[in-house]
């Protein structure tokens, strides 16, 4: 019997019941051993009370409370698992955003052993690569907002920014990752360009690859014709990350404008919409002033496949949708584009898939619903941020078991 080797992921965060479905961890422990290192109480202590829902233990999960004694053991197992011939493979899921962040990465790099990272930049455009396409006097609006947008995280940068330079510039140490999984061709163009000494391997954006495994499906969840509302998580719910206080949240104006929204596409297209919920939500939330409406938790990427009208935000949700060639509408308010990230990015994704945004928070009754997609735009933007010709037929799972075999 083949000896299975042994993959270690460095996570900063609690453990979450969607990370197994998202990055195919029931599949990968067929072929490997995984162990999970939970460094939410060392890398990020001020996140490790928030987001309680959703959360399992796993008998191969450990918690560490301080530097020394996750090192201790991490050499303990390396050890271990070295007399008994298996090779350790090392999935870093930190941010090096802290002085401990980059401590755990340096110790891993003296044991010589191999550093795993997926591309952590997004699955859709990023402004680097399209400053040159932006208005001069907008990107300069951009830049300027994004500063003040939140106090606390432009501190937050700041204190990145120094972090990182000191420990690059001054010290010389190397933190690249030993290999970087990569999904989309722009993707692999800009991470070409900022990962030198890095091998690039290509794979797709999780969603994508999960649908490889549902496209066939015929049993429907539900039978009759519905729109499709991909939810985003409510405040009090999601606080994984200083960068949610920067982005827009849903208030009881909102809310009340898209029941009425959703109260036309009834009337007007027969077509009766239920929620998904986000993946953070708790199983049995409702959605404030939404509450008649179906709510599903961990179903969104079936409920896409069958819904005739996909309603959501410009978020990688997106992906899905594009992939079965459904309608998208992108809504606005003036609540929304009040945030100039959110503006920014619900036009340009919008403009890109030839897709007009509707601003629900004015008279919509006139407007018809822009039921035709252009294919080939989805087509292109699938393998611009999410995956690749080559591979768009393979599970992740079986590229990274694959690989992993290899090194």
């Amino acid at each position: 019997m083949k000896k299975k080797n042994v993959i270690i992921i460095i996570y900063p965060f609690s453990l979450h019941k969607y990370l197994f479905p998202q990055y195919e961890l029931n599949e990968l422990n067929k072929n490997f051993i995984i162990e999970f290192h939970i460094l939410k109480n060392l890398i990020n202590p001020h996140f490790a009370g928030s987001n309680k829902s959703n959360l399992i233990k796993k008998k191969n999960s450990f918690e560490f409370n301080s530097f020394n004694s996750w090192k201790n053991y991490l050499l303990k197992k390396k050890n271990f698992y070295e007399k008994k011939e298996r090779k350790i493979i090392i999935l870093n899921r930190l941010h090096l955003n802290t002085i401990k962040s980059f401590l755990v990465i340096s110790f891993i790099k003296k044991l010589k052993l191999p550093i795993i990272e997926f591309y952590r930049k997004g699955d859709f455009p990023q402004y680097k690569y399209l400053e040159n396409n932006i208005k001069y006097f907008d990107n300069i609006f951009r830049r300027i907002n994004n500063l003040f947008d939140s106090f606390k995280i432009s501190i937050f940068h700041l204190k990145f920014l120094t972090i990182n330079f000191i420990f690059k510039k001054i010290f010389f140490f190397d933190f690249e990752p030993d290999y970087l999984f990569v999904s989309g061709n722009i993707n692999y163009k800009l991470s070409r360009k900022e990962y030198k000494s890095t091998k690039l391997v290509k794979y797709h954006q999780q969603d994508f690859s999960r649908l490889l495994e549902i496209k066939n499906k015929k049993k429907r969840i539900i039978k009759k014709k519905y729109a499709l509302f991909v939810s985003y998580p409510i405040r009090n719910e999601v606080n994984d990350s200083l960068f949610y206080k920067t982005q827009f949240h849903l208030t009881s104006k909102m809310y009340n404008e898209m029941n009425s929204f959703f109260i036309f596409l009834k009337k007007k297209y027969n077509l009766e919409t239920v929620v998904a919920l986000h993946p953070k939500h708790r199983k049995n939330t409702k959605l404030p002033y939404l509450s008649k409406l179906k709510h599903y938790h961990l179903k969104t990427l079936q409920l896409t496949k069958d819904c005739d009208l996909f309603i959501s935000y410009a978020s990688t949700a997106l992906i899905p949708a594009l992939f079965f060639k459904k309608p998208i509408i992108f809504f606005s308010t003036s609540e929304m584009e009040a945030s100039y990230r959110t503006r920014f990015d619900t036009y340009l994704i919008a403009k890109i898939l030839g897709r007009k945004v509707i601003r629900i928070d004015e008279n919509f009754i006139d407007k018809n619903i822009q039921f035709k997609v252009n294919k080939k735009k989805y087509q292109n933007f699938l393998y611009n941020y999410s995956t690749f010709k080559k591979i768009q037929n393979i599970r992740n799972y079986k590229i990274i078991s694959d690989f992993f075999s290899k090194i």
